[in-house]
């Protein structure tokens, strides 16, 4: 894990375990649309409940339950912020070390078609028919050994990936963006199925291009309520996810706009909510920050500081920017490893962030540049 987290073994209706219940809630109901009666049985008041915290915060959650033959690992849920970090690994992975003696380290459990791998790298094999619950493929996987019978349906065809823009534009509805209505975009919702197209292990890069984050939100409102800044400049937007720095770029005026993502699918969003906002911008995948500068006059970068190995590698890169006289614009509302110290704030401006929850309203964001260049 990049984040330093807890995993904890909890009581059911303890602070930190109603806390994983609200996480599956918002995971489980809410996103992946599996119902409230689905999702919470009888079963949680007996089960072994552990809870992963990072940064202060529940970021994961699993419920272990005694079968008379096996332990059953179950309900395995991380936020959608945190994925992506090894959290689930580190779960099951604590989970069978607590509970191996129980049963003989026999271990089951059911997972959706498209995470199998996770659990296969715990020496867990799928077996029988692939069943849907939820309305989601499911396949039952266990770590012992499997009966004569069982071994003739492990072999399937895996699900075939989806079309990223074909999928985008059939799944996340166009909408708004809160805070900068000036510009629309994709936006997963509840019913989106994201799942599908994320990818399908844990090393796949989280959806983050799939919802606005406050770091993005507070540079577009700058740079579209201060057209200056970019007008008849090349703009660079580094970890430029949906594309909505690049795009408020392009709208104030920018001669010319490319957006940069590792993510594939990242890149197929930039293209379509580009040509839903009439502006063209250029966008590639690449991880370019152990690369040269690139040729630009101002790099934006938005919400690109959420773990500590991360941050040490991007402020590098845009210290060499800097030094080869490219401007640097960061957004950013304050998440923990911002290294503040080694930026000078010039403006705040009150937007909403995916990551706090929307019902948490608008939060204040700050745009920066890096100390010793304002």
């Amino acid at each position: 894990m990049v984040m330093e987290t807890a995993i904890l073994s909890v009581p059911v209706f303890s602070t930190l375990c109603n806390e994983a219940f609200r996480l599956r809630r918002a995971v489980f109901v809410h996103e992946q649309k599996f119902s409230e009666a689905e999702e919470f049985d009888a079963d949680d008041l007996s089960a072994h409940h552990l809870v992963a915290v990072t940064a202060g915060e529940v970021s994961g959650t699993l419920r272990i339950i005694y079968a008379e033959e096996h332990v059953k690992i179950g309900r395995v849920a991380v936020a959608g912020q945190w994925r992506g970090q090894g959290i689930a690994t580190a779960m099951i992975e604590r989970a069978i070390d607590l509970h191996r003696a129980a049963r003989d380290n026999r271990f089951y459990l059911t997972a959706q078609a498209d995470k199998l791998p996770l659990y296969e790298r715990f020496g867990f094999v799928a077996y029988g028919a692939e069943f849907l619950d939820g309305g989601m493929p499911h396949l039952a996987m266990k770590n012992y050994e499997l009966r004569r019978q069982e071994q003739t349906s492990m072999k399937r065809p895996r699900m075939p990936n989806p079309d990223p823009a074909v999928f985008i534009k059939a799944n996340l509805p166009i909408s708004h963006v809160p805070s900068i209505p000036e510009i629309r975009l994709h936006m997963a919702g509840p019913a989106s199925g994201l799942w599908r197209l994320a990818g399908r292990g844990e090393a796949d890069p989280p959806p983050y291009w799939a919802y606005p984050w406050a770091g993005g939100a507070v540079l577009a409102r700058h740079l579209l309520d201060r057209p200056e800044m970019v007008a008849g400049r090349r703009v660079l937007d580094l970890g430029a996810g949906s594309g909505l720095v690049a795009i408020a770029a392009a709208k104030a005026g920018a001669r010319a706009v490319t957006a940069v993502d590792i993510d594939a699918n990242a890149i197929a969003a930039i293209g379509l909510n580009g040509a839903i906002n009439g502006v063209n911008i250029v966008a590639w995948a690449a991880d370019i920050i152990e690369a040269p500068p690139p040729a630009t006059d101002l790099l934006v970068v938005g919400d690109l500081f959420y773990n500590p190995s991360l941050a040490l590698r991007v402020m590098a890169f845009l210290r060499r920017c800097q030094a080869s006289g490219i401007e640097v614009l960061i957004g950013d509302p304050e998440r923990a490893d911002l290294p503040q110290v080694e930026l000078s704030r010039i403006a705040t401006h009150a937007v909403a962030d995916f990551g706090g929850g929307t019902s948490r309203g608008a939060v204040p964001a700050g745009v920066f540049v890096l100390a010793g260049n304002r």
